[in-house]
């Protein structure tokens, strides 16, 4: 047990902790003793004044799990109803824990307490078992009322024994954090002395777990023949939190969770999509269907008089169907394909949403259709940006600059007051006919004289759509969270085309002045050639970022840390939003980590940082606590500025994918910071005197009347 105990200290153990384990006996390899050998180990460690916790959790008494559901397939219907008869109900003292022997031998050692949930129970034993233990509500599965908030509460520490991050118990909070409305479930279970219960609760589903730990990115130490690792519950939450609110809604709000919800372990549940993989039918369902050749992205008009039936949008729907007919003609595509997208397909509720974002991942061209309305619509916006970040994500990789969006006009609109991510598209409209350029689709497809302008413009764009698709293909991208995508246009009420500025200035070392051990290959000659992200990734991370700004509708201003010292260390008003795009391996060298420690300490909350972290990157994940080390040293409130926006910012993001989604989070931050505290310029006109009433006035015609 020596030995155990010698290795437990090494991972960071101490004496006093509160730890939540999830562990694997076999993955440990030959202990004499077993599992008691194990958990004397860790309470060695821990000492009397620390607590060891375990799930202990059951799913033998419940008809809603999959256990269930498996073990009833194929009986008859009275068969089935004498399986659900005869299964045991749960008592917190005599039923076992059924996931794993460590959590069995928890639960049965003398002096340990258990909570009462019948399903998703823990079990505790030292110093603070009883209170972590006493409480555990019915509708609250691993939410904040459960052991596992108390645990957060506590600040208590995660240890994964010989698991990987698919069985960490602790990322299941953040499902009930990560979204003021989390998708939820029906559960049934019978419970010794209380028969059957019925309750709802948060559906829980681990099976993007493994791509959240790609995030925490915690080295291993091995325990035996186990790779083991030590985290902060709240930042292992937090992270996952983020993380979720990011890439997770969509797929909770398709319903293909599994039946489960409850099982142990909880990868029973399976949502079927892998994270940031393609979910191609809109279940998350497999489908060969082939993806829509374009995306049709259009304001909805209101209705003038809500009395009427009358659809203010079915000229558009009857644009979309002509489109999509002359598409089938162009291509071989089969029989009830469908050659585009239109949201009027769709049903309101969640199913709008993922439909939504699953056409937006997966069409080849968007179509946006433009008038003045559309510019001013927070949902065309969201659409623009969707799709754009696909096309530079994809640029970033290969280095193409991808045309696939192509505008078409539905009311003219002045190109003076498009927004910045419009102003970029470069196309000829009049190649679609002189009458459609003028009028636009609107103008000319409900007047019979102007039927043959409206078939050559809608021919013309179908095939565009067709050569651009074919020729020049936008690979599929990750699903968004349509909720939490930003708008291409920015604020309606603040379009200046230009005039909204973001600086970007990247904290990087160069290939000349890199630490020593660093590899140059991802440094150039200026800070501004780093390309943390190769070689997945082609063009430097300052080009891409400020392509993602200006398809936010901001200017990007792009600067080295060297050259914005002074300015940075300067008192006075906020000049610009500012973003620093941060190395990690800045912080080794002196000059740069000076500049950074200055910053942190002036009260510039316009001013945030990103931190990137590529996962991939060995130099970078070898020299990890190093790193980190000098991180929270040098940058302590900056870090904790930007983790209240984005915890990903202030860890580390792994990939130009999270970047993309990251980075956009920031800029909306540092913007509202600027106008916060920005300095204020009143009018220089004159200033004029409000006019006052004066009394009755005497008329001059007739001094005995007064105006009154």
């Amino acid at each position: 047990m020596a030995s155990l105990t010698a290795v437990l200290r090494a991972l960071g153990l101490r004496t006093g902790m509160t730890v939540l384990v999830n562990a694997s006996l076999s993955s440990i390899g030959e202990v004499e003793g077993g599992a008691a050998t194990v958990v004397a180990a860790i309470r060695e460690v821990l000492g009397p004044e620390g607590t060891l916790v375990s799930p202990a959790t059951t799913e033998e008494n419940s008809d809603t799990s999959r256990a269930y559901l498996a073990r009833v397939k194929g009986m008859t219907r009275e068969q089935a109803r004498a399986f659900r008869a005869a299964m045991a109900p749960f008592d917190a003292a005599t039923t076992p824990a059924n996931c794993g022997r460590i959590a069995e031998e928890i639960r049965t050692t003398p002096g340990a307490f258990r909570s009462a949930h019948p399903q998703s129970s823990f079990t505790a034993i030292g110093a603070h078992a009883r209170e972590l233990m006493a409480k555990h509500p019915l509708d609250c599965h691993l939410g904040e009322e459960s052991p596992l908030g108390r645990l957060y509460a506590d600040g208590a520490s995660v240890l994964l024994l010989g698991v990987g991050y698919r069985s960490c118990t602790a990322f299941h909070l953040a499902e009930y954090r990560y979204r003021d409305d989390p998708p939820r479930r029906q559960y049934r279970c019978v419970i010794r002395g209380r028969g059957w219960r019925e309750f709802t609760d948060v559906v829980l589903d681990d099976s993007d777990f493994e791509k959240i730990g790609e995030v925490v990115d915690k080295e291993t130490i091995n325990v035996g023949t186990a790779p083991s690792r030590l985290l902060p519950i709240r930042d292992v939450v937090d992270l996952a939190e983020e993380w979720m609110r990011v890439n997770r809604s969509l797929w909770m709000s398709s319903n293909r969770a599994s039946a489960e919800g409850l099982a142990v372990p909880y990868s029973d549940l399976n949502s079927g999509m892998p994270p940031g993989g393609r979910m191609s039918g809109p279940n998350g369902d497999s489908s060969d269907s082939p993806a829509p050749y374009f995306f049709l992205s259009y304001a909805h008009t209101p209705r003038h008089n809500p009395a009427t039936t009358t659809d203010p949008d079915a000229w558009v729907g009857d644009l979309y169907a002509d489109l999509c007919n002359h598409i089938m003609q162009f291509t071989t595509l089969p029989g009830g394909a469908k050659p585009g997208f239109m949201d009027r397909e769709l049903r309101p509720g969640n199913d709008w949403t993922v439909g939504l974002s699953q056409a937006l991942a997966n069409c080849r061209v968007f179509v946006p259709l433009y008038s003045r309305r559309y510019f001013e619509s927070e949902q065309c916006g969201k659409e623009w940006f969707a799709f754009s970040r696909r096309v530079l994500n994809q640029a970033a990789k290969d280095s193409r600059r991808l045309e696939a969006i192509i505008p078409a006009i539905w009311v003219p609109v002045e190109v003076d007051s498009l927004p910045e991510a419009a102003r970029l598209i470069q196309f000829n409209h009049r190649e679609l006919g002189d009458k459609y350029a003028t009028r636009g689709f609107y103008g000319i497809i409900k007047l019979a004289r102007y039927r043959d302008a409206y078939e050559e413009a809608v021919y013309e764009l179908a095939r565009r759509i067709v050569d651009v698709a074919q020729q020049s293909p936008v690979q599929p991208g990750p699903l968004d969270n349509y909720e939490s995508l930003e708008s291409a246009f920015g604020a309606a009420h603040l379009h200046t085309p230009g005039g909204r500025r973001v600086r970007l200035t990247v904290v990087a070392p160069t290939s000349d002045d890199l630490p020593d051990g660093r590899d140059s290959a991802r440094y150039g000659r200026t800070a501004r050639e780093w390309n943390p992200y190769r070689p997945e990734t082609i063009r430097p991370l300052a080009d891409h970022a400020c392509d993602l700004v200006r398809n936010l509708d901001y200017r990007p201003i792009v600067s080295d840390l060297d050259s914005r010292a002074e300015e940075l260390d300067a008192a006075g008003p906020a000049s610009d939003p500012e973003i620093l795009i941060l190395d990690p391996w800045a912080t080794i060298q002196p000059e740069l980590d000076t500049i950074l420690r200055r910053l942190d300490q002036q009260e510039k909350p316009w001013i945030q940082v990103v931190v990137l972290w590529n996962e991939h990157d060995a130099e970078t994940v070898a020299a990890g606590s190093q790193l980190r080390g000098n991180l929270d040293k040098s940058l302590p409130k900056k870090l904790a500025e930007v983790r209240v926006t984005s915890r990903m910012a202030a860890h580390g993001v792994p990939c130009l994918e999270d970047f993309s989604r990251v980075l956009p989070l920031v800029v909306q931050t540092v913007a509202r910071q600027y106008l916060k505290h920005a300095q204020a310029f009143p009018p220089t006109s004159p200033t004029v005197e409000k006019p006052q009433l004066s009394g009755p006035v005497a008329d001059p015609r007739n001094p005995e009347r007064t105006d009154d």
